[in-house]
Protein backbone atom coordinates (compact mmCIF):
# COMPACT_ATOMS: atom_id res chain seq x y z
CA UNK A 1 0.00 0.00 0.00
CA UNK A 2 1.53 3.56 -1.07
CA UNK A 3 0.81 6.95 0.23
CA UNK A 4 -0.68 9.38 -2.00
CA UNK A 5 -0.99 13.11 -0.89
CA UNK A 6 1.44 16.45 -0.85
CA UNK A 7 2.49 18.85 1.47
CA UNK A 8 1.50 22.85 1.31
CA UNK A 9 3.88 25.11 2.99
CA UNK A 10 3.61 28.77 3.65
CA UNK A 11 6.35 31.39 3.95
CA UNK A 12 6.18 34.72 5.96
CA UNK A 13 6.01 36.54 3.38
CA UNK A 14 2.53 34.81 2.62
CA UNK A 15 3.20 32.84 -0.72
CA UNK A 16 2.10 29.46 -0.71
CA UNK A 17 3.49 26.44 -2.32
CA UNK A 18 3.00 22.40 -2.44
CA UNK A 19 5.68 19.62 -3.01
CA UNK A 20 4.32 15.83 -3.67
CA UNK A 21 4.64 14.25 -0.37
CA UNK A 22 7.09 11.40 -1.71
CA UNK A 23 9.77 14.41 -2.01
CA UNK A 24 9.36 15.99 1.25
CA UNK A 25 8.88 12.46 3.44
CA UNK A 26 11.89 12.05 4.73
CA UNK A 27 13.11 15.75 4.77
CA UNK A 28 13.43 17.18 7.73
CA UNK A 29 15.23 20.55 6.49
CA UNK A 30 12.74 23.58 6.28
CA UNK A 31 11.42 23.93 2.51
CA UNK A 32 12.78 27.76 0.82
CA UNK A 33 10.01 29.75 -0.94
CA UNK A 34 10.29 28.87 -4.37
CA UNK A 35 9.47 33.14 -4.97
CA UNK A 36 11.39 34.34 -2.18
CA UNK A 37 13.69 32.17 -0.71
CA UNK A 38 12.15 32.31 2.23
CA UNK A 39 11.85 29.62 4.98
CA UNK A 40 8.56 28.09 5.80
CA UNK A 41 6.34 29.28 8.76
CA UNK A 42 3.45 26.90 8.37
CA UNK A 43 3.23 23.41 6.69
CA UNK A 44 0.70 20.77 6.27
CA UNK A 45 0.36 17.22 5.09
CA UNK A 46 -2.55 16.57 2.85
CA UNK A 47 -3.35 12.94 2.60
CA UNK A 48 -5.15 11.73 -0.36
CA UNK A 49 -4.80 7.58 -0.51
CA UNK A 50 -8.02 7.04 0.37
CA UNK A 51 -9.78 9.91 -1.91
CA UNK A 52 -9.75 13.79 -1.48
CA UNK A 53 -7.94 15.33 1.48
CA UNK A 54 -9.19 18.32 3.44
CA UNK A 55 -6.72 21.22 3.12
CA UNK A 56 -7.22 24.40 5.79
CA UNK A 57 -8.75 27.09 3.99
CA UNK A 58 -6.33 29.47 3.71
CA UNK A 59 -7.36 33.32 3.78
CA UNK A 60 -6.14 35.96 1.52
CA UNK A 61 -4.81 39.01 2.80
CA UNK A 62 -6.51 41.33 0.66
CA UNK A 63 -3.51 44.48 1.67
CA UNK A 64 -1.12 42.42 -0.08
CA UNK A 65 -2.81 40.18 -2.62
CA UNK A 66 -2.54 41.91 -6.12
CA UNK A 67 -6.01 41.52 -8.11
CA UNK A 68 -6.68 42.43 -12.21
CA UNK A 69 -8.70 45.80 -11.62
CA UNK A 70 -10.78 45.26 -14.20
CA UNK A 71 -11.91 41.73 -13.96
CA UNK A 72 -10.63 40.93 -10.30
CA UNK A 73 -8.95 37.98 -10.58
CA UNK A 74 -6.06 37.16 -8.37
CA UNK A 75 -3.12 37.91 -10.05
CA UNK A 76 -0.98 37.56 -7.20
CA UNK A 77 -2.10 35.67 -4.26
CA UNK A 78 -0.66 36.31 -0.34
CA UNK A 79 -1.97 34.65 2.39
CA UNK A 80 -2.29 35.12 6.41
CA UNK A 81 -0.27 32.76 7.93
CA UNK A 82 -3.03 30.40 10.09
CA UNK A 83 -3.10 30.01 13.61
CA UNK A 84 -5.64 27.91 16.03
CA UNK A 85 -8.50 30.33 15.80
CA UNK A 86 -7.96 32.31 12.43
CA UNK A 87 -8.92 30.29 9.82
CA UNK A 88 -11.45 30.71 6.97
CA UNK A 89 -12.30 30.60 3.30
CA UNK A 90 -13.20 34.33 2.97
CA UNK A 91 -11.22 36.88 1.74
CA UNK A 92 -10.68 39.77 4.58
CA UNK A 93 -8.57 43.22 5.52
CA UNK A 94 -6.25 42.26 8.35
CA UNK A 95 -7.21 43.41 11.49
CA UNK A 96 -11.43 42.88 10.34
Amino acid sequence: MSYEGYDRFLCSNGHLWRLDANLTMYDEEKQKCPKCKEEEVWHESIDETNGEGNPTKLILDSEKTKMCEHCKTVLQAVYLIPNDTFVSNEVIKNGN
